[in-house]
């Protein structure tokens, strides 16, 4: 029950485990299952290359407690930039509909308007946006409607 020493694999299901660097692996108990969740686990395992349940099972959690989302190749950190890329271009263009507020109270009160090379930038600024919140969406669909294409990586 207090056992800290670290257990060896057995020779027989080394084969089936995910490469340890021959670590030895220390006992973290049993884990119960329903029928519908050990059909749904076993199979899992048969089709990630017939791993036994127990490496496929260890392999997984190590996969969510390391940061990768769903057991895949994308790091859960790239997931949470691209959804904090679609926050900002969100709100960039949240705030262009109070910008055109106060162009229009501008041009009521003042008379005044904005020059052309200010409305193109303007324009420049949402086309930007638009673009990456697409481009950050589209690559988040990609990726759940098939988890073997990352999302692209941008550079800031």
């Amino acid at each position: 029950m207090g056992d800290t020493q670290p257990k060896p694999a057995s020779p027989m299901n080394r084969r089936h485990r995910s490469p340890n660097g021959g670590l030895p692996r220390i006992s973290g108990g049993r884990i119960r299952y329903t029928r519908d969740e050990w059909d749904l686990v076993r199979e899992a395992a048969d089709a990630d290359g017939g791993l036994a349940v127990g490496a496929w099972v260890c392999r997984a959690a190590l996969d969510v407690a390391t940061g990768h989302a769903h057991g895949g190749d994308v790091p859960r950190r790239e997931l949470e930039e691209l959804r904090d890329e679609i926050r900002q271009a969100r709100a960039a263009l949240a705030s262009v509909g109070g910008n055109i507020n106060q162009i229009a109270a501008v041009a009521n009160t003042a008379g005044e308007l904005p020059t052309a090379e200010q409305l193109q930038a303007m324009l420049r600024f949402i086309r930007d946006h638009v673009l990456a919140l697409d481009s950050a969406s589209s690559d988040i669909v990609g990726y759940l409607i098939d988890p073997a294409k990352p999302p692209r990586r941008r550079s800031a």
